[in-house]
């Protein structure tokens, strides 16, 4: 059982539960396995196929794409992020890494279990949907700026946060 204050937190700063009432949280939540990682852990590798999105309640996690030479650093994800989600919505393998890089509390929601919360589909496919067009965003200020040699302090989010990386 959540208690009222983590089920708050997790309303207010877990954008895949935006304008959800307490009880819709509840029943999604319900839905959902509780995981424990230790820090220095793959969560999901590269490659291998997903079914279901994870929802970062407490922790810090790398987000890594596999080149030749080294991973890359997506994103780092703390408290309130989520990742998985592709693999949620086309069942594809998944496209990147994902580390712990500290001590990690997970909630796992697999597709599977859409079925027995229909009344939420919806919204969840909503909150995807801008969720995944905010990282497109992202994703074309960094192409725009990686095209044109832009500097990076003129976009936002993912690409700012790669060129913070130096990679």
């Amino acid at each position: 059982m959540l208690s009222d204050q983590l089920l708050q937190r997790l309303r207010s700063r877990v954008a895949l539960l935006q304008h959800f009432s307490e009880d819709e949280v509840r029943d999604f939540l319900a839905h959902c396995e509780a995981q424990y990682w230790a820090a220095s852990q793959r969560v999901i590798a590269e490659g291998e196929p997903g079914s279901s999105l994870y929802i970062v309640v407490a922790g810090q996690l790398a987000v890594l794409h596999a080149t030749r030479q080294q991973p890359i650093l997506l994103a780092e994800l703390d408290a309130g992020d989520t990742f998985g989600e592709l693999a949620l919505l086309d069942g594809h393998e998944r496209s990147a890494h994902v580390d712990t890089l500290t001590e990690v509390r997970l909630l796992q929601f697999d597709r599977a279990q859409l079925r027995h919360i229909p009344a939420l589909q919806t919204k969840l496919y909503h909150n995807l949907a801008v969720m995944l067009a905010e990282r497109l965003r992202e994703t074309n200020a960094l192409v725009s700026m990686l095209a044109t040699g832009m500097p990076h302090t003129a976009h936002t989010g993912a690409a700012r946060q790669i060129m913070q990386t130096g990679r």
